[in-house]
C-alpha cells in the first residue's frame, strides 16, 4: 500500500491528549473504523508517531479506500 498524507489537525479528535501510547492510538483508530460498519476482522492497525499503518485484507477496493480515509481522518494523524 502506498503513502497517503492527511492534514494533522483535522478530523475526529479520538486521542484527547498527546500522551496516548501508539498501541492505544491504534486501538482507538481500529474502533473508529469499525463504528462505520466496515468489516475489519482481517485488518491490523499500527501507529508510529503521526502515521497510521493498515495491513490485512478487505472485501472490496472501495471499502479499502474508505477505510484508509477513515483511519487518516483523525486529529493527530498526518
Amino acid at each position: 500500500m502506498g503513502l497517503i498524507s492527511f492534514i494533522k489537525n483535522a478530523g475526529s479528535n479520538l486521542f484527547k491528549s498527546e500522551a496516548k501510547r501508539e498501541e492505544e492510538k491504534a486501538n482507538l483508530i481500529y474502533e473508529h473504523i469499525k463504528k462505520f460498519g466496515f468489516d475489519v476482522s482481517n485488518v491490523q492497525v499500527a501507529v508510529d508517531n503521526e502515521k497510521v499503518m493498515l495491513s490485512g485484507k478487505v472485501d472490496t477496493l472501495s471499502n479499502k479506500n474508505k477505510i484508509i480515509v477513515t483511519a487518516g481522518n483523525v486529529e493527530g494523524i498526518s
